[in-house]
């Protein structure tokens, strides 16, 4: 028997409304006719574009206080209504919650950054960084044999050892040319050497391939982009094969958005090397205000399964709502399934509000190279159902 969970006790009816009009677009997921189990009226939600991104945060900032005060003038002496915490500001993107802790910070308003950094324990992400440090260091045997055993747990460890060994001996394995790790040691482009090849599964072969290639990758921009994307096609493969429940796709959006992110801190200056000292530094849940009355900065995936009264989703434009890497394997422009997916982050996003939603993006946005570009607002947006007002 299926059974059907069809009514909505988070959030309004005006909220429902308008993340409906977003997710019925998707052709592949299962039709019912929701019903509200809201009793009180709401308001439309509100759509904002801002000049930029710190006008962005600064004006979320003034919601959220705007906000607090209507939650403190319904409070009671006897029983004060929480002012903060029933608020939350979501993002694709860690990297743009920045800007609103700053915001909030100057205005002397407690939050706490909530984003997702267990990602990294993932095994299709583990996966990746393994071949990167190989990359990194591929005259070491150690390195590659740990990167062979997180694609193909099967494989003996004497065989591991015996693939590694000759691969850190082959010279054309690991030369003297400079790599994107910047540091030195690449060899010729685009293959791995016959010799690893022999005797090895063709699945062992292909990874070592890429591997190769990532080594020759240039130091400089996009490098950290590059290096992942390649990577990709083999996760969606292998390390999921033979124990799915340990892999989260969605491990794959975030490991992908800290790349795009540190490209475009680094620009010129940046390498594969230093993208993985980036990665060692962050923690799983850097607090401020580790406790109490605080706004809530999060990812969109680390906020599934909650609901605030008030929510800001920011920087919804094309690129990152839905997230875009040209050519790539997270294309949705030629990946329906992939778009679909995107679409119903976003719906969650949208549906973790019980009272108040708000949306906005950036007209202008920082690039990955460092300068100015006029953002184009998501085309998720055309998608809203009614009511919306637009400020």
């Amino acid at each position: 028997r299926k059974f059907v969970l069809g009514t909505n006790f988070r959030s309004t009816r005006q909220i429902l409304s308008v993340a409906k009009g977003v997710i019925e677009r998707n052709r592949k997921r299962v039709v019912k006719q929701m019903s509200f189990g809201f009793a009180a009226e709401g308001e439309p939600a509100i759509i904002h574009e801002a000049r930029n991104e710190p006008d962005e945060a600064q004006w979320v900032a003034t919601r959220i206080e705007e906000w607090a005060d209507r939650q403190a003038e319904q409070g009671t002496d006897e029983l004060a209504r929480p002012k903060y915490r029933c608020q939350a500001v979501l993002a694709r993107s860690g990297r743009l919650l920045d800007a609103v802790g700053e915001a909030l910070k100057q205005r002397g308003i407690p939050y706490r950054l909530m984003t997702n950094r267990g990602y990294l324990e993932d095994r299709a992400v583990k996966a990746i960084l393994a071949a990167c440090r190989c990359a990194v260091s591929p005259a070491r045997p150690f390195a590659l044999m740990m990167t062979l055993r997180c694609f193909f747990p099967g494989l003996t460890r004497s065989r591991l050892r015996s693939v590694a060994e000759t691969a850190a001996a082959a010279p054309d394995w690991a030369d003297t040319d400079r790599t994107a790790s910047g540091v030195e040691g690449a060899g010729a482009k685009g293959s791995a050497p016959p010799s690893l090849l022999e005797g090895v599964p063709a699945e062992v072969g292909n990874v070592l391939a890429v591997i190769k290639q990532v080594m020759d990758y240039p130091a400089g921009p996009d490098c950290a982009t590059k290096a992942v994307d390649a990577l990709l096609p083999l996760v969606r493969v292998h390390p999921e094969a033979d124990e799915p429940h340990e892999h989260d796709p969605s491990a794959l959006d975030d490991l992908l958005l800290a790349a795009l992110e540190y490209d475009q801190r680094a620009g010129q200056s940046g390498s594969v090397i230093d993208f993985l000292g980036s990665l060692a530094l962050q923690s799983n849940d850097p607090d401020i205000h580790p406790d109490g009355d605080e706004v809530r900065l999060m990812t969109l995936h680390s906020a599934k399964g909650l609901e605030f009264e008030a929510v800001y989703l920011i920087g919804v434009r094309e690129w990152i709502v839905p997230l875009l890497l040209p050519g790539g394997p997270l294309d949705p422009r030629t990946d329906d399934d992939q778009l679909e997916e995107e679409r119903r982050l976003f719906y969650v996003g949208m549906t973790r509000a019980s009272r108040k939603l708000v949306v906005t993006w950036p007209e202008m946005n920082v690039t990955r190279a460092g300068g100015v570009a006029r953002s184009v607002r998501s085309r998720f947006l055309a998608e809203l159902g009614e009511p919306v007002r637009w400020v």
